[in-house]
């Protein structure tokens, strides 16, 4: 009987070594609201949540989900803090508690229905959005790592691959671009169509697993995007100069050298010579 038990704790603990280490997940809840406090000087958007999304369908808030319908949390960019206003319906992801939560992404709402059809704008992470923006635009993206910049599972983007597909007259018409930190890129409508999706690649992450057979352990990598359904030919791309590096070099110190005298000191010289002589030869007139 002893021999089976210390046979079974030896598998289990060969089970352990041999099976790869699983990345954690940061839990993410989504929310449907209306904002009910923007705080400039901490950083944060209260949202009052009125239901809450399941993974299928919206459905009422159930404590069990929230523990509080009020949620505040740090906004995902400034542009969400200059954009979004008390009164906005709004819905969102967050991860973390309340009030010490994280917004991961904030999308405006088309109407007054929180858990209205469209979308007119959203600030952080694209891919927790759950409803279309207007005109059906659907927005999706990849990130590629600088695997020269990684912490634990997570390395900087360098670039995102943004994929735009928009339903229109019963027909798709998706459009790409890659993107590099701090661009935006408008997606182009079809005739008819009086709106266009301006995307900005504000900063992001990509999974450090790209970099490495190893799967590091810890979070999933969030990306933060501005994107807004804008009017037909309002705004245009943009695509930050590089940055140049600059070396110093070292300016040598000059060395004060002796002024050289100057004429009017030979011209003063030569007077006083000629004065002595003068002088000189009076006095041998004299002696004569």
């Amino acid at each position: 009987m002893r021999s089976s038990i210390k046979l079974i704790a030896a598998a289990a603990v060969l089970l352990l070594l041999i099976t790869p280490p699983v990345a954690a997940v940061v839990q993410e809840k989504t929310v449907a609201g209306t904002i009910t406090n923007v705080n400039q000087a901490k950083g944060t958007i209260d949202i009052y949540a009125d239901k809450m999304w399941n993974g299928v369908t919206w459905t009422g808030i159930s404590v069990q989900f929230v523990a509080d319908q009020k949620i505040t949390g740090t906004a995902p960019s400034s542009d969400a803090m200059a954009y979004l206003c008390v009164g906005d319906t709004v819905q969102a992801t967050f991860t973390g508690e309340s009030p010490q939560a994280s917004w991961v992404t904030v999308s405006k709402v088309d109407g007054t229905d929180p858990t209205g059809k469209f979308l007119i704008a959203s600030f952080g992470d694209p891919s927790k959005i759950v409803n279309s923006f207007q005109n059906n635009f659907k927005v999706t993206f990849d990130t590629a790592p600088d695997c020269e910049s990684c912490s634990g599972s997570v390395c900087t983007a360098s670039s995102a691959y943004v994929k735009v597909v928009q339903g229109w007259n019963e027909k798709n018409y998706p459009s790409d671009a890659q993107m590099i930190p701090g661009e935006r890129h408008v997606f182009k409508s079809p005739e008819g169509c009086l709106q266009e999706l301006s995307v900005t690649f504000l900063n992001g992450e990509a999974s450090a697993g790209l970099c490495s057979a190893a799967s590091p352990v810890g979070r999933q990598p969030f990306s933060v995007f501005t994107i807004e359904v804008v009017q037909k030919g309002s705004v245009q791309d943009y695509v930050p100069l590089p940055v140049v590096q600059t070396v110093e070099t070292e300016v040598p110190t000059p060395v004060p050298t002796q002024a050289s005298p100057g004429f009017g000191f030979v011209i003063a010289v030569i007077g006083i010579v000629a004065a002595i002589a003068a002088v000189a030869a009076t006095a041998a007139v004299k002696k004569h």
